[in-house]
């Protein structure tokens, strides 16, 4: 809890409307983006296009790997957004062994269900 709450003192709410950009292609920061409400599309210039609702992380997996500035993120309904600054998310798990702990639980998942993918 206290490392969630350690979070919540260093994110920054974004609020935005239907068709506002949170980023464009090569212009994402290295922030962490959490849909808290709303729909958020992230595409490339492939024509991938994934919509993240409430309680996902903007990129998944590809925000972990500083991989968001190959994609846009677009408000695709009004949406509220946590943006978490990426080294602060890092010092507080450097404190919080759970949020590390929670970040791998939630990078496993997210690969079991890609590989799920490719195996059929």
């Amino acid at each position: 809890m206290q490392a969630i709450a350690s979070l919540a003192a260093v994110s920054e709410t974004e609020a935005l409307q239907t068709g506002q950009a949170l980023f464009e292609i090569g212009n994402a920061e290295d922030d962490f983006f959490v849909v808290t409400a709303g729909l958020i599309e992230l595409s490339d210039s492939a024509g991938f296009h994934f919509t993240h609702d409430a309680g996902d992380v903007v990129g998944g997996p590809a925000a972990f790997c500083n991989g968001l500035s190959n994609y846009a993120a677009v408000a695709r309904a009004p949406a509220t957004v946590l943006r978490i600054p990426q080294q602060e998310f890092y010092d507080q798990a450097e404190e919080h062994g759970r949020l590390l702990r929670g970040a791998l639980a939630f990078l496993s998942l997210e690969l079991e269900g890609l590989q799920g993918l490719s195996l059929t």
